[in-house]
């Protein structure tokens, strides 16, 4: 009896593994997938083969950072449904405080997931039941609640560390709050994801459900970064009466999320700076030579005055010639992402009192 026990278990489990590693997209596409693809590639066959034959300095990480910018748009293509959401955090550093906080304010069920997921993280919002996974190839199996519940608790008693090939779960439930995205971070999350950095920067607010002494936590450094590097308002709830006294509610309004060319464009500024200071530095060069030549009288001093002035000129035109081509690319690089965002801004326009996420504090105070 133990041992068909034990090979119904060993069955089940090879087969969410496989279902989780090998699951085919939907199919479904959506109205912007077009001009995400365009924005892509632009950047791989317009911006990068000018930037490539550039001068400009760190081109690896100036590419690198236009690619994840617009990569961290991805979460929206997969699931539209998450655009105009405001993006709450909560961090599940006490695991018991987190699911009654889950609780209180998104849903008993949400709370029942929440409890069984101590590794991947989870975005909870309004919606027909649905739960889905997403694999390192962006592939997205839809879970049962048995197949969820065996992905979070057997695998990981197995020693099959999920977090290897899961980025996160999207999970569907009915809740109160139905333009809220709640992020929740397990208490055991990799905090060095390239997952829960994009869902950190996604953050227009987070609450940290933690005992007082979290400083001690393993995971403290999710709550630092984001009290770092993001301006965002962070709650912290230590007991009941904390959970009892916030009001969620203040941050449930519908938002602009699908903003993201003012970072394409600082991206874009950053060379735009560093030309404007090589060209006026050669400029600069380039009158003072002009200046010299005239007072100089010595022949082999002239020639060498010469020179140098020939080579300001000639650095001038190539720098002149490189920033021509680079602003060129730039233009239809920001052309493209323009499209892109209004194509996304369709899907929430029409929608009344639409925050941008500069009034997250405002809306929170």
């Amino acid at each position: 009896m133990k041992k068909d026990m034990n090979e119904d278990r060993a069955k089940r489990e090879t087969a969410i593994i496989a279902k989780l590693l090998n699951a085919e997209k939907s199919g479904q596409t959506f109205h912007f997938d077009k001009s995400v693809n365009a924005l892509y590639e632009t950047i791989r066959t317009d911006f990068y083969p000018a930037l490539e034959q550039s001068s400009v300095r760190d081109k690896d990480r100036i590419y690198s950072d236009l690619i994840s910018t617009v990569d961290s748009m991805g979460i929206f293509c997969s699931f539209p449904e998450l655009l105009g959401k405001s993006f709450v955090g909560i961090f599940g550093l006490d695991t018991d405080l987190s699911v009654k906080f889950i609780t209180s304010d998104i849903s008993t069920l949400a709370a029942e997931q929440a409890s069984s997921d101590s590794n991947i993280p989870a975005i909870f919002v309004d919606g027909d039941p649905d739960i889905t996974a997403v694999n390192d190839v962006d592939n997205t199996p839809v879970l049962s609640g048995l197949e969820y519940s065996d992905t979070n608790r057997s695998l990981w008693r197995r020693g099959i560390d999920i977090r290897g090939f899961l980025k996160f779960y999207m999970i569907k439930t009915n809740m109160k709050f139905k333009n809220t995205a709640f992020v929740y971070f397990p208490s055991h999350v990799n905090v060095e994801s390239e997952t829960c950095s994009m869902l950190l920067e996604k953050l227009d607010a987070a609450v940290v459900c933690a005992l007082e002494n979290y400083e001690s936590h393993k995971n403290k450094s999710l709550v630092r970064e984001v009290q770092k590097t993001r301006n965002i308002p962070v709650k912290f709830i230590v007991d009941e009466a904390d959970i009892t006294a916030f009001d969620v509610g203040k941050l449930d309004s519908k938002r602009r999320n699908s903003l993201f060319t003012d970072r394409i464009k600082n991206t874009l500024l950053e060379i735009k700076a560093f030309y404007d200071w090589e060209i006026r530095q050669l400029q600069e060069d380039r009158t003072k030579t002009a200046s010299d030549l005239v007072n100089i009288t010595l022949d082999s001093t002239r020639e060498a005055v010469t020179q140098l002035s020939n080579d300001v000129r000639n650095r001038l035109n190539e720098l002149e010639q490189e920033k021509k081509k680079l602003d060129s690319a730039s233009i239809i690089l920001m052309d493209k992402a323009k499209v892109f965002e209004a194509e996304m801004d369709k899907r929430i326009s029409g929608s009344q009192n639409v925050l941008y996420c500069e009034s997250t504090k405002e809306v929170w105070q």
